[in-house]
């Protein structure tokens, strides 16, 4: 049998886009994680730079609104200015891989343990961090419009375009809440997913895609549930 030719990373670049089954197929040969690590990471700091003054400015208006004391606010202001800017900016990446390797955790668990397939984590990993790709689209769409806009209020790319923005301070409705998680960058990613786990699995693509499908509809109904318990305003 002829070995499949791998894929170069400008390749699997393109492929995660056009060709993701190509993809997924030679990252289940050689499964990698850093190079996408690498690029997110530079793409999210550099967004969050371009960004930053206009989410302060949005923030600033939310604390006001919610008629928090002055003095708190000249702490909050002056902790985001100082030395606490380049630890959030730092703690990024550091997020970015422990969100990863939760999901990674999450899909072997599930397909290893529940569904009686057979993967390793640096695949599932592998996985999710080159899909995550998907999210430098978004991010690039996102931070021009907030530039174009000079606001977050009512960015997005989810069915909450649908309704009105709340009110800076306000608390979102949970049908806003609800319709926020139908955001189409997510959705390609969850199809990602499916084909992805169909690979890595050997899984039908029909199972592949209703265990991706139940753990996106648990983590909708989490996530809105908590996001009514806590808001800091929109």
């Amino acid at each position: 049998m002829e070995a499949k030719k791998e894929l170069g990373f400008f390749e699997k670049l393109a492929g995660i886009f056009i060709s993701p089954r190509e993809t997924f197929e030679a990252l289940d040969r050689k499964p990698t994680w850093l190079v996408p690590f690498l690029i997110i990471t530079a793409v999210v700091l550099v967004m969050t730079v371009m960004t930053r003054d206009i989410g302060m400015q949005d923030m600033m208006a939310r604390f006001e609104a919610s008629d928090m004391p002055q003095e708190q606010i000249d702490r909050i202001v002056e902790q985001s200015q100082g030395p606490g800017r380049y630890i959030q900016m730092a703690a990024i990446p550091l997020f970015m891989i422990v969100a990863w390797c939760f999901f990674a955790g999450i899909l072997l668990f599930t397909g290893n343990t529940i569904l009686g397939g057979k993967s390793t984590f640096k695949k599932m990993l592998s996985m999710v961090s080159w899909t995550s790709l998907i999210g430098v689209l978004s991010s690039i769409i996102h931070t021009a419009l907030i530039i174009t806009k000079g606001t977050t209020q009512g960015v997005t790319t989810s069915l909450a375009l649908l309704l009105a923005d709340p009110e800076p301070g306000a608390k979102p409705s949970f049908l806003f809440r609800l319709l926020s998680k139908f955001d189409v960058f997510t959705i390609w990613e969850m199809v990602l997913w499916a084909i992805g786990t169909s690979v890595l699995y050997r899984f039908s693509m029909k199972k592949s895609a209703g265990m991706v499908a139940a753990l996106w509809v648990l983590w909708v109904i989490i996530s809105v549930a908590v996001g009514g318990l806590f808001h800091f305003g929109m």
